[in-house]
């Protein structure tokens, strides 16, 4: 740079040299964006994570609230495949891997993500003839320090140039014979190290039975004074009736929501310890939360609100046959209400559609088609109609609606079209 100054006349030398001086006194303009650390100053606090349980019955929607879209590597893995250590089966560090492939090998990322283990009760423990229950408290061992906080290695082999390049068949010869590619073998095996510290990890089960411990645990004894006298229905059945004092410490807890609490709204870690579940591994569940069950209008709205609704969906199957398909508004709340009564959640809505439905898909192609209440409950049988049948089926879906309209006079003109379509 010196010399190259110096090759130059005099007063373009004067000029750029002051320019090389001033760009080397100026000074960063990000140096004022750090701050120097202070060696006197405390370490600022830690937060530590805080794992969930999520209790539940069938079809609630455990899975589903916590598989959304967040810039956080999420991974779901099933209990019901984990064994303890050596036996045949998977590994609980298998999660961790899932959750590495989640992240795209990213291993920062992978130590600050989402493990959900599901159907987390199917792990407690149980007796067995053989007297080494490898799928229960097996596995619950397992669990202890991969929650708690560990290094755990994992291999993964790098065979993805053997994936990217398919075995092409050829046929060249005359013979008919065919050769295939040679698959490379295998590509080096290469070992993560991930720290589980700030994984956050979140159980989820039905705990089926559960309930009924908690029941035991808190209603009054049936003999002696002050005792009261319940049925064996209250404690074995699907609704129990608890007095609404118990759940006034529980947060949210208002006079509009007492009844949507339930007895797993008062689960202990007692509870889950006469459940099956080592003391261990109760304490580093530090959130327990229940959800209760669907009612009829939450069975409703998911039959009919969201885009890929199941309505939707059978509306836009029939009509690749070509059908349309109607549904009343009161057939459908009798779906939901029916799929109540079966106890199986949001899943009994497809069961009551495809039961409703059998008929009309071995019937079609048909122009119109108009499930009403009386069909869903057994009835009657679905209605048809042709092309001209349109008024027939709008004013049979203004008489099943649940909040109808009030009544307007048609005009002698509507009249007159209404009797010709009907023949009169």
């Amino acid at each position: 740079m010196l010399n190259h100054i110096q090759s130059l006349p005099r007063c373009h030398q004067e000029s750029l040299r002051h320019l090389n001086d001033a760009r080397e006194t100026e000074e960063d303009p990000y140096e004022s964006l750090y701050q120097a650390e202070d060696p006197s100053a405390p370490e600022p606090v830690k937060v530590d994570k805080s794992n969930m349980l999520l209790i539940g019955p069938t079809g609630v929607g455990k899975t589903y609230i916590l598989d959304k879209k967040i810039n956080v590597p999420f991974s779901i893995c099933d209990c019901n495949s984990f064994t303890q250590a050596g036996y045949i089966g998977q590994d609980v560090e298998s999660c961790i891997e899932r959750l590495l492939i989640e992240s795209n090998y990213d291993i920062k990322a992978t130590e600050h993500g989402i493990v959900v283990l599901d159907e987390f009760d199917k792990i407690a423990r149980r007796e067995t003839t053989t007297g080494r229950d490898v799928g229960g408290e097996g596995v619950q061992q397992a669990l202890l320090k991969l929650v708690e906080g560990t290094k755990v290695t994992i291999n993964v082999k790098d065979n993805r140039s053997s994936r990217s390049t398919p075995p092409i068949t050829t046929n060249f010869g005359g013979g008919g014979s065919s050769t295939a590619q040679v698959t490379p073998p295998g590509g080096k095996v290469d070992q993560f190290t991930i720290d589980t510290t700030n994984i956050l990890f979140v159980f989820c089960g039905a705990f089926v039975g559960l309930d009924k411990s908690v029941l035991r645990r808190v209603a009054k004894p049936s003999v002696g004074f002050g005792g009261k006298v319940e049925g064996r229905t209250t404690v074995a059945g699907t609704k129990q009736a608890l007095p609404q004092e118990l759940f006034s410490h529980l947060p949210h807890y208002t006079a509009a929501s007492a009844p949507s609490f339930t007895p797993l709204d008062l689960t202990t870690p007692e509870d889950l310890q006469a459940f099956g579940f080592i003391p261990e591994l109760i304490g580093r569940l530090h959130n327990v939360c229940a959800l209760s069950p669907l009612s009829t209008d939450d069975l409703f709205r998911i039959l009919t609100e969201p885009r890929n609704s199941l309505a939707a969906q059978y509306i836009a199957l029939f009509e690749t046959y070509p059908s349309r398909l109607n549904f009343t508004e009161k057939a459908l709340y009798a779906i939901a209400e029916r799929a109540e009564k079966s106890g199986t959640g949001a899943r009994a809505l497809k069961m009551e559609m495809e039961r409703v439905l059998a008929e009309p898909m071995f019937d079609a192609p048909m122009p119109h088609v108009l499930i009403t209440e009386a069909c869903v409950r057994g009835l009657e049988k679905p209605l048809y109609w042709g092309k001209d049948g349109r008024f027939e089926l709008d004013r049979r879906l203004q008489e099943e609606e649940l909040n109808p309209r009030p009544a307007t006079h048609p005009s002698p003109f509507e009249q007159y079209r209404e009797a010709g379509q009907s023949g009169g």
